[in-house]
């Protein structure tokens, strides 16, 4: 089954279970029934017409962030779009995972009860993952960069959060980690938690300017990025599949 039916095939089974648009605020007992399915991810949930409201809400954008990341079969991003370039379409890679990313944030806040202003942690991605409860990790290999295509900062010990990387890629101490195992040490990724947090620091990178596409080129990143985009599609789908189970 493609990533999209994944995605869609519970999203309408959600919408069925919902009823009409708006009807869970004057029947409390479809409210309830609502709020009990969200409790299956966070026990910050509310049983209040305002709050359930605020979490659809914000389930209908993320889910379709996602799905329109994952839809963006043949990205691409440059100047010209009658002479697109190689370079174009690995930061049409880059940018479709930001999108896909951004998507799966909203939907993570929203099942975890997420306060407006407080930052998702990587704990609580951890948790949203366990409770999304999807089938193992395929894996994902190491790109195995030639060390001789390694910048000088990338070459540094990784001991603490002085390294260089920090501050080359604009990424916090988790996120260099992960990025430092998979792409200089050749780790391949073998977990949900470390494929999220791979895809959060390729993504902050990407969004702050940090990663260019021509270093996503020189690195072969594209495997990798299409890859997580549709591992957030398909964690997406995996919490949809939790909230309709009977």
């Amino acid at each position: 089954m493609s990533v999209i039916q994944q995605l869609n095939d519970p999203w309408k089974r959600w919408w069925d279970l919902l009823g009409d648009e708006g009807s869970w605020r004057q029947d409390a007992a479809k409210r309830s029934r609502i709020h009990a399915r969200l409790l299956r991810f966070s026990s910050a949930h509310w049983d209040q017409a305002a709050w359930v409201d605020a979490v659809l809400s914000a389930l209908a954008r993320g889910k379709p962030l996602v799905e329109a990341a994952v839809r963006w079969s043949d990205p691409a991003v440059g100047q010209r779009a009658s002479s697109i370039t190689e370079t174009d379409r690995f930061r049409g890679d880059q940018w479709r995972l930001v999108m896909a990313y951004g998507g799966f944030q909203t939907v993570v806040k929203a099942l975890m009860g997420v306060q407006r202003g407080v930052r998702l942690e990587p704990a609580l991605v951890d948790r949203f993952i366990e409770r999304a409860r999807p089938p193992a990790y395929p894996g994902l290999p190491s790109p195995r960069v030639r060390e001789a295509d390694l910048e000088e900062v990338f070459r540094a010990p990784l001991t603490d959060v002085t390294h260089p990387l920090l501050v080359f890629l604009d990424l916090g101490w988790a996120s260099t980690r992960n990025l430092y195992r998979w792409l200089v040490e050749g780790r391949a990724v073998e977990t949900w938690t470390r494929a999220l947090r791979l895809a959060r620091a390729l993504r902050d990178a990407t969004a702050h300017g940090a990663l260019s596409a021509s270093r996503a080129k020189q690195w072969q990143l594209r495997p990798a990025l299409r890859t997580l985009t549709e591992n957030v599609g398909q964690l997406v789908a995996a919490a949809l599949e939790e909230l309709v189970r009977d």
